[in-house]
């Protein structure tokens, strides 16, 4: 344990020495910073968060370059943007750590006793066979995103990096070696690694020679032979680094640039020693790779060996008309990455895929000129610089920026926003993961193979995905709605729902209906009610005073036999008597401090309600920059 809180503390001491100006050259900061704005900064970039209110006011209410600076950082532990609330904060620093915490029988674990299983590396078959499992990594990575303590933004962006720009499919490589890769990366960015260093990690990784069959690569030095695939150094160009070769000869991209780059990619055979100690040969493979000539015990206990020094391709290489030198593929990586970053398609090209991916899909000609400036000006390339900069500018913050969300984002968000704290979340062990599942969205195993995951286009147009959202929240209302432990199916921990901890009185110290409809709209949606016109009004008002849609209200008590299923217009809400019934309802005051329990409970259900109609509403699918 002190080991592991020691090592969040020097990998968050490692990374304050490159904590350089929060503003890029190229961005000019948003002058109208507030809570909205601070907001959409969190939804964008950090699955919303797990800041108090209070924080978030104090963050409005400071520079922009000072909040920043706050919400958004590669430290394990953020306590201002993921308060501490137990254990689980002195192992986010790695996906490891997690596991083994979780899975473990630890005083201090606050994982069900019933769910550690679903947190190892291993399970065993009903014939008594250890093999790694996909689906127990998985869930960790979803839990890591949303327990507070834990730093949701340093594994949104882990995340990306992983999935997208670096997608790897645990199905080709393993947990042991999917796990690595994602602790690498996001290790490296814990210690303040520039982006180009951090790609080169993932390049060299035991993960990549496995996926994409390079680990087979050789070259026979005296006879200068080549034997092995270009896959993947075709995609060390392409997908890594974005460049492909269309601003150049063909011919010299092809058979020297890829071809020398499949050359430089010799040398890179794992050893394949068991080290999770599963039954199945399959699994053995052991990371990081070690580059040198060298021997090794197998899972079967008998001797290899390896010649990765012996080889690989000793001489120097030329590879984007630049000679790239290396005694070791990890040598001639990381060599070759520092010429990549600089090349002159990289420098366009990665930064407007950032940025298409986490917040804009609208990014015009001007755009994109002020994001590749700002990234041609960050040196070194980091990418926490970069992406704080773009936060709080007005690229950014604009009336024409617009984002859909994928499955992965929105799920997300929605349950973290829908969770009071962790011990919640650990006493009804009820993760997104299923449902981003049928949604088309898998964690590690992205939808497009080594092109990425499911984007929020592809999400926005794919009219299943919304038929998924919606059949939950009607069908399984207890999902967002779940009031305590006995509720169907009951749960082995006692546990209620307390939404009083998080909503905020009225002056009159109430909870009065239109205030907890507008901290609702707000906490999910963030558009500072931008959206919330009288027809959402209508509907939320109708939910939380009492339960029931407001078309049976409208039934009950104005128009009989009118429909329960009619669709009211914005003009006929705003007449006589519909507008006198939705102000009616904005004045009524909620029990969620009722000194019964039944009243208090019937107010939390309630809320749940107004959620569920909240998160399928249109403006939960997509966020405006302002």
């Amino acid at each position: 344990m002190i080991k592991r809180q020691l090592y969040a503390v020097l990998a968050g001491l490692l990374f304050i020495s490159f904590n350089l100006n929060a503003v890029a050259a190229g961005f000019t900061t948003v002058a109208d910073w507030n809570e909205t704005a601070v907001r959409k900064v969190l939804h964008t970039f950090a699955y919303g968060g797990f800041a108090t209110d209070a924080q978030i006011q104090l963050w409005a209410q400071m520079p922009a370059e000072q909040a920043i600076e706050e919400m958004l950082s590669f430290n394990p532990v953020n306590p201002k943007l993921s308060p501490n609330e137990d254990y689980s904060v002195a192992h986010g620093y790695s996906l490891t750590s997690l596991q083994d915490f979780w899975s473990s029988a630890d005083a201090n674990n606050p994982v069900r006793q019933d769910q550690r299983l679903l947190y190892g590396l291993l399970y065993t078959n009903d014939q008594g066979e250890k093999v790694q499992a996909d689906p127990f990594l998985k869930q960790t990575w979803v839990q890591a995103a949303t327990t507070r303590g834990i730093n949701p933004f340093l594994h949104r962006v882990g995340f990306y990096l992983t999935n997208y720009h670096m997608a790897l499919s645990i199905s080709k490589t393993r947990p042991l070696l999917m796990r690595d890769f994602y602790d690498r990366t996001i290790i490296a960015l814990q210690q303040g690694y520039d982006l180009i260093d951090v790609l080169a990690g993932g390049a060299m990784s035991a993960a990549a020679a496995v996926a994409y069959g390079h680990q087979g690569n050789y070259y026979v030095n005296p006879i200068k032979y080549f034997s092995g695939n270009d896959d993947f150094a075709r995609e060390f160009h392409q997908l890594f680094f974005r460049i492909q070769g269309t601003t150049e000869d063909q011919d010299y991209h092809e058979n020297t640039t890829i071809e020398h780059t499949a050359w430089a990619l010799t040398g890179m055979l794992l050893d394949y020693s068991n080290p999770a100690g599963s039954s199945f040969e399959f699994d053995w493979a052991a990371a990081p790779i070690n580059f040198s000539d060298h021997t090794y015990i197998n899972g079967a206990g008998q001797t290899a060996e390896v010649f990765n020094y012996s080889l690989h391709h000793h001489d120097n290489l030329e590879i984007l008309h630049t000679s790239i030198s290396g005694l070791t593929a990890q040598e001639k990586i990381y060599n070759l990455a520092r010429v990549a970053g600089y090349h002159p398609e990289s420098l366009d090209n990665i930064p407007v895929t950032i940025i298409d991916y986490f917040a804009d899909d609208n990014l015009n000609e001007e755009k994109i000129t002020t994001i590749r400036t700002a990234w041609r000006a960050q040196e070194p390339k980091l990418l926490l610089e970069f992406l704080r900069s773009y936060a709080i500018s007005t690229t950014f913050h604009r009336e024409d920026t617009y984002k859909y969300r994928s499955a992965f984002d929105r799920n997300l968000l929605v349950h973290n926003f829908n969770t009071i704290d962790n011990q919640e979340s650990f006493a009804r062990g009820e993760l997104p993961t299923a449902q981003m599942l049928k949604e088309g969205a898998d964690v590690f195993q992205p939808a497009h193979d080594v092109f990425g995951g499911q984007t929020g286009l592809q999400a926005a147009n794919n009219p299943n995905i919304f038929k998924e959202a919606y059949q939950r929240n009607v069908q399984q209302v207890g999902y967002l709605g779940r009031t305590n432990n006995e509720d169907f199916p009951p749960l082995p921990v006692a546990w209620q729902k307390d939404w009083s901890k998080l909503i905020p009185k009225n002056a009159g110290n109430q909870y009065d209906i239109k205030s907890v409809a507008d901290w609702l709209w707000q906490r999910f949606i963030s558009d500072g009610g931008k959206h919330l016109t009288i027809q959402e009004q209508a509907q939320i008002y109708s939910l939380l005073a009492t339960g029931a849609d407001y078309g049976y209200l409208v039934d009950a008590y104005l128009v009989p036999g009118s429909g329960a299923d009619q669709a009211y217009s914005s003009e006929q809400l705003q007449q006589s008597p519909y507008i006198d019934l939705i102000n009616y309802l904005s004045n009524q005051s909620m029990q969620l401090e009722s000194t019964d329990a039944a009243e208090r409970r019937e107010a939390n259900r309630r809320v749940g309600m107004a959620i569920n109609f909240i998160t399928v509403t249109p403006f939960m699918f997509a966020m405006e920059g302002k």
